[in-house]
């Protein structure tokens, strides 16, 4: 009779630890289970492969500590379903990927995803859905270190003000393509830095500014710095020091010999060889005709001043300048040689300057009109400047 009652005794309690019908949950164990797809392959791309499927259980997102692994062996199409039981409480992350090698190492060539699962043991989890995605290919690395100066300022005085130092690397000379920024707290002078590139080989541009209000634009009164940088990929470049300076300006002056014409004349600054595009600055021509550029980095430059009706267009190239500077572009002679307004350089403009052929300024028979070179003279230089554009209609 006893061992009747143990007999019963151990039925009930085996059958009251299996709630329903099906063995998903009881103690010590919970079943996991779901879906997996994998984007880019289909069953033609799996079947006959025997590829396995693997699920890597970690205790952080970090994935260091590998609390146990789970193999589905010999894949033979997609989506697959699979079931299997986890022994372990807790909150796991989770990389689930297509093991091709069946090495049981994840390599990075192989579909995966990374999942965020907690377990316990009063219900099974069921109706995953996961999708592997095979990885982009590793872009090439290129690593860059070294230090940022700038000149003129104290440690103190960047740590009090919150200065930012902000960086960006570009793949043109006059800094439109940008492919990579970063900033940060500027807490120290030297201040150094470890910059990771991820980038073909080639010739960039790095351009660094101290951000010293804080709100992501270049102000006249930051100092900044570009410099190229050759990058190859897998390299690492280390010292590289960068020295922030204040800002160039360019300065010039326009010269005419219609002298009313200049004030208000605007005079445009363009990236070397850019003049389609939009100009990068604009600043007009005071009376005297002096006209100033503030705020511009080091770079190659082409002016070009405005040209009325009539006026023969000026521009200057290849100017360089460096951060820090004060440059000066000389002069720009803006030549009107419709000299009597009619929209065409003719018979009248010409004898406009024959009949001052030989003065001198301030002169019997002087025209300023006439002095095309504005060197105080009108002579055969004149002429040649007016035959030059002889029948053209402005």
């Amino acid at each position: 009779m006893k061992r009747l009652m143990c007999f019963l005794l151990v039925f009930m309690i085996t059958f009251t630890a299996l709630p329903g019908s099906v063995q998903n949950v009881y103690a010590g164990a919970v079943r996991v289970s779901g879906t997996i797809s994998i984007n880019g392959l289909t069953n033609a791309d799996i079947a006959g492969r025997g590829y396995n499927i693997r699920f890597d259980w970690y205790r952080d997102y970090n994935m260091t500590q590998l609390a146990f692994s789970k193999t589905h062996t010999d894949i033979a199409g997609v989506p697959y379903t699979f079931s299997h039981y986890v022994s372990q409480e807790g909150l796991f992350d989770i990389r689930v990927y297509l093991d091709m090698d069946k090495d049981n190492v994840f390599d990075t060539n192989e579909p995966y995803q990374v999942i965020s699962q907690y377990v316990d043991f009063s219900s099974e989890v069921s109706g995953l859905n996961i999708v592997l995605t095979a990885p982009p290919a590793p872009l090439p690395t290129s690593i860059l270190t070294g230090s940022i100066n700038a000149a003129g300022y104290t440690r103190e005085e960047c740590i009090s003000n919150g200065y930012i130092i902000r960086r960006s690397l570009y793949h043109d000379p006059g800094l439109t393509q940008k492919i990579a920024e970063g900033d940060e707290s500027l807490n120290d002078l030297p201040l150094s830095y470890w910059w990771t590139f991820y980038v073909d080989q080639g010739q960039y541009y790095l351009f660094v500014y101290m951000d010293k209000d804080g709100d992501g634009i270049l102000d006249e009164d930051e100092p900044r710095q570009k410099l190229p940088v050759p990058l190859d990929p897998d390299n690492r470049i280390d010292d590289f020091t960068i020295n922030l300076m204040p800002a160039a300006t360019l300065q010039g002056s326009i010269r005419s010999n219609i002298p009313e014409s200049i004030n208000g004349i605007s005079v445009q600054l363009f990236h070397n060889g850019d003049t389609d595009e939009a100009p990068i600055a604009t600043a007009l021509a005071d009376e005297t005709g002096n006209f100033e550029f503030r705020g511009v980095t080091a770079g190659d430059y082409t002016v070009v001043a405005e040209n009325p009706s009539g006026f023969v267009p000026v521009q200057i190239v290849n100017v360089s300048v460096v951060e820090g500077e004060i440059k000066s572009v000389g002069e720009l002679m803006l030549v009107k040689v419709d000299l009597d307004g009619n929209n065409r350089t003719d018979i009248d403009d010409l004898m406009t300057v024959a009949l001052s052929y030989g003065s001198v300024k301030d002169g019997p028979g002087w025209d300023t009109r006439a002095d095309l070179n504005c060197d105080g003279r009108i002579d055969e230089i004149d002429l040649k400047i007016l035959n030059q554009y002889y029948g053209h209609a402005w």
